[in-house]
């Protein structure tokens, strides 16, 4: 009996000492990637582990096999999850929205791309990413993923252009003349004008969008991103 105790404190204690160096492996890639994180989006190590474990939601689509002829299949699945957006369905893309728009209130730069359709370069929008709960990251990466796949997948809804253009005529009613004009060049060539007069148009944009009712909001924020259809017609969706 005592051979027996003796003899399984031991396989105990050497599966306890595996266990620890799984741990020191796992947790010395982890750091790795959370420094790398810290790079590229700008933001503290703390945030940066947040932002780290909340991303895990894009790994289904990375991982994709359809993505398996592309060599950085990152960088495609980031580029699936921005086209993909106005493809998402009425619920997700209106949560969407909420989170980004966030962004956009807080930096003149992702107001912009946002206009154009775009994401503004990681390290202007990383440390306003870091302002979110846990759990509005992982809706942020799981919204991000459900575009990629949603673009992938060429989910095809309706977009409601009529809304969309009369929303456009009741913006431009509402503003000064000077305020007009610029309004009318972000529309037309959203890559050509500057991001605050840009951010501006899309801070009007935001204000319709709030102004009606949510359904027609998400419908709005649909038809804007569409390809030949909002900013699709001369923004990121477009090239």
């Amino acid at each position: 009996m005592e051979w027996d105790r003796t003899g399984l404190r031991n396989a105990g204690l050497g599966l306890l000492v595996m266990l620890c160096g799984w741990a020191a492996w796992h947790l010395y890639v982890t750091y790795e990637e959370v420094q790398a994180v810290a790079r590229v989006y700008g933001v503290e190590l703390a945030d940066a582990r947040r932002i780290a474990a909340a991303s895990e939601r894009l790994r289904p689509l990375v991982s994709d096999t359809r993505l398996a002829p592309v060599f950085d299949r990152a960088g495609r699945a980031r580029e699936l999850a921005v086209r993909g957006v106005w493809r998402l369905p009425a619920e997700h893309l209106a949560a969407w929205h909420r989170l980004r728009q966030r962004i956009a209130d807080r930096s003149e730069v992702c107001a912009a791309e946002y206009w154009r359709g775009g994401w503004c370069v990681t390290g202007a929008y990383g440390p306003h990413l870091a302002m979110f709960t846990d759990a509005e990251l992982r809706e942020w990466f799981e919204l991000s993923a459900r575009s990629g796949f949603a673009e992938l997948n060429e989910d095809e809804p309706e977009v409601d252009r009529v809304l969309y253009a009369r929303a456009i005529e009741a913006i431009e009613a509402s503003l000064p003349e000077a305020d007009r004009e610029v309004f009318r060049r972000a529309i037309a060539n959203p890559n050509g004008v500057n991001d605050r007069a840009v951010s501006a148009a899309q801070r009007w944009f935001a204000d319709y969008v709030a102004s009606v009712d949510a359904a027609s909001g998400v419908e709005l924020v649909r038809a804007h991103l569409a390809p030949r259809v909002g900013v699709g017609l001369t923004g990121v969706a477009a090239q």
